[in-house]
């Protein structure tokens, strides 16, 4: 038990980097779909399927266990800031690259690492404030966006900054709750919103669109729960960084689907994404090392 909770920063770190291999090919088939369907009606669907698959593995206990949380406010408040955040983020998806998009979510580690300490009393080291700022210099190189206030542009921000209070809500609940109860109150409220929005925006998906759905949900299902693990495991200033490496990850699958291959800065920004994770890595090896000594 002592080396489980020695090594459980480093733990977190190894979710974290899973969570955020996951989540770039969560948003491709999302975008994919908003061409023809709702971002409610995806969103719907996308839930449904999410607590299905936890109704299937732990049966109605999480369901009854979230209800009576002494924590409930904040896990429904969580759950009505992630349903503003992903529908922002899904509307933003119809019309911008799917790197472009994912560059501007990343203001959000940022807004992480400044409330990481002020709410959650984490003390947020010059090693992980190096991270943050090596992998934000890496987004800018890699993207040199050029930003105007456009519409979808001003979607992307306000979900980039909808999603860091998330992950400040996840922290400050990790502790009270398992993964499963979290997932469950989360989904809800994407049900019962998308739900009350479904009359107006249904439409009959295609084959197709019932099987990108699935993988949708599926891919969805196993992103949320890597990235609750890994804020189980380690702080939430531990984990925004990492976020990172998902850029890397979101420039291929551009290339390999739509066929835009990166140029030198994307390899240049790419390397300083990477390089910021490792700086992660390594903090939570040594401070791990401490602990077992």
């Amino acid at each position: 038990m002592r080396l489980f909770k020695a090594n459980s920063g480093l733990h977190g770190v190894m979710f974290g980097l899973a969570g955020f291999f996951v989540f770039p090919v969560h948003d491709a088939l999302a975008k994919l779909l908003v061409r023809d369907l709702s971002v409610w009606q995806i969103m719907f669907v996308r839930s449904t399927i999410i607590l299905l698959i936890v109704a299937s593995l732990n049966g109605r206990s999480p369901f009854a266990r979230g209800f009576r949380s002494p924590v409930r406010r904040l896990l429904a408040a969580r759950a009505l800031v992630m349903v503003a955040a992903w529908a922002l983020y899904y509307s933003a998806a119809r019309y911008l690259a799917l790197g472009e998009l994912v560059t501007i979510y990343f203001g959000s580690p940022i807004l992480v690492a400044l409330m990481a300490g002020p709410i959650l009393r984490e003390q947020v080291s010059a090693g992980r404030w190096l991270a943050v700022l090596v992998g934000f210099v890496g987004v800018v190189i890699a993207c040199r966006p050029g930003l105007s206030a456009s519409g979808p542009i001003l979607m992307a921000l306000g979900a980039a900054a909808l999603w860091s209070i998330s992950t400040i809500l996840i922290r400050l609940t990790k502790l009270a709750e398992p993964t499963s109860v979290n997932m469950v109150m989360t989904n809800l409220g994407f049900f019962i919103l998308a739900g009350i929005m479904l009359p107006w925006v249904w439409k009959t998906p295609s084959i197709g669109d019932w099987l990108i759905l699935a993988s949708l949900s599926l891919v969805g299902a196993t992103s949320q729960f890597l990235v609750f693990e890994a804020l189980r495991r380690a702080s939430a200033s531990t984990i925004a960084p990492l976020e990172f490496t998902s850029l890397v990850w979101a420039f291929l699958l551009q290339y390999l689907i739509w066929g835009e291959a990166p140029d030198l800065f994307v390899l240049t920004g790419a390397l300083l994404i990477g390089l910021s994770g490792l700086v992660i890595v390594s903090i939570e090896w040594r401070n791990s090392s401490r602990l077992r000594v």
